[in-house]
């Protein structure tokens, strides 16, 4: 079964672009692998022979990317990356700022009110700079020349010599900008290799994808980016998506990709622009995934009805009094007889 598999494996090495470029569906890259890590002599032969296809692309880590996807290696790199300088106790180590000729950043001074904090103006021999004095109303303010012995100085009509008084000029202090010293450090990024290990046609296969993503000279950072990070080939692997469908997603199909890589072509610029504008579309969903929904806010429970007053009865109607019965009519008199008129004679 061993000699099977090694010539199954060396097959899919020496064949040319149309063998490999089948429908994805009818491909079975996956090859079983020893439990350990360590490759035979048959299989790093395999693992050179891919390596080479893909030197454009990986460059003198291709050989190293195959055998950590072969194994199912976590993948890392080193980055350059600036952290701050700390002290024996862990503060931050403070350095004068300097602007691009290489000055020192000088800002100005205030107190714990955040008034400035003044200072005598000093020209560039280092002497105060005096500037005139001047009334509320703008007009010098005059005061006596002293001579060298201070006493006042006199003119040749033995009047006093005025001249405007000066003082001090007092400009705002300044002090050097601190900040905080950086310094550049290896760090070792470590990428989980959450798809395990895998056949060598699935390398080939996913290789040949993520050139055709990034095109030839990618850095290690980009490729690992490109096969794990959001929107990645073998995170849609590991969710159970099948190779055709993975290429289809991008917009590609295995067999042209897959003859690219046979016969040492890059992918045209029209393949390469179509495959990362389906790659950003993708990232930018798992973005908009990551941000996720805003919690549901609870419900607020109804209060509970106040119960309904009970009813008032209404009171009882008071019983009619009985109708009193209608007296009786008394009789009318009779009308007494008119008595005969006598006769006419």
């Amino acid at each position: 079964m061993k000699k099977k598999n090694l010539a199954y494996l060396l097959y899919l090495t020496l064949i040319g672009a149309p063998a490999v470029a089948v429908q994805a569906e009818d491909i079975d890259p996956a090859v079983p692998v020893e439990e350990t890590a360590t490759l035979s002599t048959g299989e790093h032969k395999v693992v050179q022979n891919i390596a080479s296809d893909f030197e454009e692309f990986a460059g003198e880590d291709s050989e190293k990317l195959v055998e950590q996807l072969r194994n199912g290696e976590d993948l890392s790199y080193e980055v350059e990356v600036e952290q701050v300088v700390v002290d024996e106790n862990g503060n931050p180590v403070l350095v004068e700022a300097v602007d691009e000729n290489g000055e020192i950043i000088m800002v100005p001074v205030t107190d714990e009110t955040g008034e400035p904090v003044l200072v005598e103006a000093l020209d560039e021999n280092g002497e105060p700079i005096m500037t005139p004095v001047t009334d509320e109303n703008g007009e010098p303010v005059m005061v006596q020349v002293l001579d060298d012995n201070g006493e006042p100085l006199l003119d040749e009509n033995g009047e006093p010599v005025m001249e405007q008084q000066t003082e001090v000029q007092m400009v705002q202090a300044t002090e050097p900008l601190l900040v905080e010293q950086y310094e550049t450090v290896m760090e070792t990024i470590i990428v989980e290799n959450s798809n395990g290990q895998m056949g060598f046609g699935e390398v080939s296969l996913t290789l040949g994808l993520a050139e055709s993503l990034l095109g030839p000279g990618a850095s290690y950072a980009d490729i690992t980016d490109v096969l794990y990070g959001d929107a990645g080939i073998l995170a849609m692997r590991a969710e159970g998506m099948g190779w055709g469908e993975i290429y289809q997603s991008f917009d590609m199909k295995v067999g042209d990709v897959m003859k690219d890589v046979k016969s040492n072509r890059v992918a045209d610029l029209d393949t390469l622009n179509r495959g990362q504008a389906k790659r950003l579309e993708k990232l930018e969903l798992a973005s908009l995934d990551k941000a996720g929904k805003p919690e549901k806010v609870e419900r607020v429970e109804k209060a509970a009805r106040p119960d309904k007053p009970e009813r008032i009865e209404k009171a009882a109607r008071p019983e009619r009094p009985e109708r009193l019965e209608r007296l009786a009519k008394p009789e009318r008199p009779e009308k007494p007889t008119k008595p005969e008129r006598p006769g006419r004679g």
